[in-house]
């Protein structure tokens, strides 16, 4: 992408018809199809309509409405889609075996599908480079496998070279995923890895994350913004007893992507609705939410639970039209005690 945009800068006319449209309708086809993914990785834990209830909410009720259907062409929805087809496939098979990582005996295990989640996340960096996180899970999977096969004491048993196989077949996948990119920097820069957000003024401050900020913060915080996230993020403790393997990794995802944004020196994101560099973890917001809905259902009924998270999703949809009015500053910090006065 970098090398076509120095060919094509000479070129004076703008985007036309024709590329607009085809950003827009490539970026709403994405979106859904993110969401519709998310469906379908939530019902294997949340059978029936309370999942579906749920992923129409959370479409309404976070950044992704806004960047889907007010401003289209953003790389949140290509980010949604491919991050909800990692979780699938790393999740595995609906059984808690076929979900635990690699099935026993670690040779058993395809490689194609170590390849397949390493191609994915290197994808996904392509388009978001904090999303190269998602790599930690199957990372995370083969250290467990690994100690599995080491009994204490004692050293590796047979399986241990499969279990490294499978590590190199999802470093392969990645180095290929990235490779263009690579190249890129290459070629403009001289550098394998520039410092690209250090050089435009906003690094990485690692050392010094923003935690608070970027939850509860009035300039595009997550949980001031789109409140329905949080509730989302809770959900999957109900995860903890059922599914400990899942928990675990999607906990850990939330907790590390939380850590790159809250450390990028631009959190907010700039003229942005609110918090849109979380839409990264969207389907584990989508799981969360699903089990929440199914367990109010349970209790309340399913009219009930879905009525619940109305005020929510209402909220969202009202900052949204506050945004698009531009009555909400682009840019720069909201007044945001006259905007919940507007709400």
């Amino acid at each position: 992408a970098v090398l076509a945009v120095d060919l094509l800068a000479d070129l004076p006319e703008p985007p036309g018809p024709l590329e607009v449209a085809a950003a827009t309708f490539s970026s709403l086809l994405l979106a859904l199809g993110g969401v519709a993914l998310t469906q379908r990785l939530a019902r294997r834990f949340v059978p029936g309509p309370a999942s579906a209830v749920a992923q129409v909410a959370l479409l309404y009720g976070s950044p992704l409405a806004y960047f889907t259907f007010v401003w289209p062409g953003y790389p949140h929805a290509a980010s949604v889609f491919l991050a909800g087809l990692f979780l699938l496939v790393w999740a595995g098979g609906d059984s808690e075996r076929a979900a635990s990582g690699l099935p026993e005996p670690a040779a058993e295990a395809p490689h194609s599908r170590s390849f397949l989640l390493g191609l994915l996340g290197g994808a996904m960096a392509l388009v978001h480079p904090q999303d190269i996180l998602y790599l930690a899970l199957p990372l995370v999977d083969l250290g467990a496998a690994l100690r599995r096969l080491t009994p204490q004491g004692g050293s590796r048993g047979p399986g241990a070279a499969a279990v490294f196989r499978h590590g190199a077949f999802t470093g392969l996948g990645a180095a290929l995923a990235l490779a263009p990119q690579i190249a890129a920097w290459l070629i403009t820069s001289g550098r394998f890895l520039p410092h690209v957000y250090a050089e435009i003024g906003d690094p990485f401050r690692w050392d010094r994350p923003a935690l608070w900020d970027v939850l509860f913060s009035s300039y595009n915080g997550l949980l001031t913004w789109t409140p329905l996230c949080g509730l989302a993020a809770g959900g999957i403790f109900l995860l903890r007893r059922a599914r400990p393997r899942l928990f675990r990794g999607l906990l850990l995802l939330l907790l590390l992507e939380w850590w790159a944004i809250a450390s990028y020196g631009y959190w907010w994101g700039g003229a942005s609705f609110g918090a849109r560099y979380f839409l990264s973890v969207y389907p584990v917001l989508g799981v969360g939410l699903a089990l929440l809905v199914a367990r109010a259902a349970r209790r309340l009924g399913l009219l009930l639970a879905g009525l619940a998270v109305v005020p929510l999703v209402y909220w969202n949809l009202l900052l949204m039209a506050q945004f698009r009015l531009e009555w909400i500053r682009h840019n720069l910090p909201p007044d945001f005690p006259r905007a919940l006065r507007r709400q």
